[in-house]
């Protein structure tokens, strides 16, 4: 099993749990789940800015045909802003990767996103060098990318559980705390018909639904504004021998405040690229 299949899978269900739902639903103190969620859906309708922190981590063993077994750990940080009202948004990745084996390598990865003044800027800074490239920002682009949890928030409206378990203080916000329950083989039949094509390495008799175990996403929902302040996922995986455990947190601040961006001096020599 190839690690860019394992990475491909991995990513696809963290993105495909870490939605928002709508059936379902237990009660608290006089509100239901549903009820917080479609306030959260009508609430986000007015969010126009935020701050966004993520950490993403992924550590295991990799089975690889012919050549034994490699361990890898991997750490993702992401911090971002985005200010929808103006069209900007800045975003940076650092990834660290560490294991032994021949496919997982070790090193490093930074990546810098800026959307302003209609261009799209990525730097991409690897074992310390960095590259700027830039391109035009159309509308199209910036609707992608700003839209592009909503197809999974579609897909699991009808196919999850979700109830509410308390009251909870996150970073000082008091909060509903959701418990939702994906059915991932219905999500995950989904992802294989819509994905196959880069699923090269995987049998195309594996079921995808018995890979992923021990899926619980947390979810904890602001009491007076009702945007999302913070999600909790973690899951293991089982492809092939190959087993990994995953977790994401993400947590979202500073709803609607003044966003300020700086392009940094370096990308001022940007070269530009066609998308």
């Amino acid at each position: 099993m190839k690690l860019r299949t394992i990475l491909i899978l991995a990513i696809c269900a963290i993105m495909l749990v870490a939605g928002t739902a709508c059936t379902g639903g237990s009660s608290y103190n006089g509100m239901t789940a549903e009820q917080v969620i479609l306030n959260m859906e009508a609430a986000e309708l007015n969010l126009t800015s935020s701050h966004i922190e993520a950490t993403e981590t992924m550590s295991g063993t990799i089975q690889e045909t012919g050549s034994g077994s490699s361990t890898m750990n991997m750490v993702m940080s992401i911090t971002g802003d985005m200010d929808s009202k103006n069209r900007k948004m800045y975003m940076n990745t650092a990834m660290t990767m560490a294991g032994t084996g021949l496919d997982t390598g070790n090193g490093t990865m930074n990546i810098q996103i800026y959307m302003l003044d209609n261009w799209m800027y990525m730097g991409m800074d690897i074992l310390g060098k960095t590259t700027w490239m830039k391109s035009k920002l159309t509308t199209e682009m910036w609707e992608q990318e700003l839209n592009s949890l909503l197809q999974y928030e579609d897909l699991l409206k009808d196919t999850v559980e979700v109830n509410i378990v308390g009251e909870e203080a996150v970073n000082g916000v008091a909060c509903w705390k959701l418990d939702i329950k994906p059915d991932m083989e219905k999500i995950l039949d989904w992802y294989q018909t819509q994905m196959s094509d880069q699923l090269g390495d995987l049998p195309s008799d594996v079921d995808l639904s018995k890979m992923f175990k021990d899926v619980k996403l947390k979810m904890w929902i602001a009491k007076d504004t009702y945007y999302t302040v913070k999600y909790d996922m973690t899951m293991s995986m089982d492809i092939e021998g190959s087993v990994m455990a995953i977790s994401m947190t993400m947590s979202q601040s500073k709803f609607n405040q003044p966003v300020t961006i700086t392009l940094p001096a370096a990308a001022a020599g940007a070269t530009e690229i066609s998308l």
